[in-house]
C-alpha cells in the first residue's frame, strides 16, 4: 500500500466542530474530507476543503479510502 491520504465523503450536511466542541464550519453532503486520525470516541478528525480541521461522527462519513 502506498503512503497517501485517507479520504471520505460526507453523507449529509454537518456542522464541523473543533476539539472544544465549537462550530468551525458547515460541510455539505458530498464534501470530500481528509481523515487525519483513526476513530476516537466514535469520531474522525478531518480536514475540510478550506483547510480547517475538526471532528465528525463516523456514521456521517462514507467511503473512507486509504491511498
Amino acid at each position: 500500500m502506498q503512503k497517501g491520504l485517507t479520504t471520505g465523503t460526507l453523507n449529509r450536511n454537518r456542522t464541523i466542530r473543533d476539539e472544544n466542541h465549537n462550530a468551525i464550519g458547515v460541510a455539505s453532503k458530498g464534501a470530500k474530507v481528509v481523515v487525519l486520525t483513526g476513530l476516537k470516541n466514535g469520531k474522525y478528525k478531518v480536514q475540510l476543503p478550506n483547510g480547517k480541521t475538526g471532528y465528525v461522527d463516523k456514521d456521517k462519513v462514507d467511503a473512507v479510502n486509504y491511498a
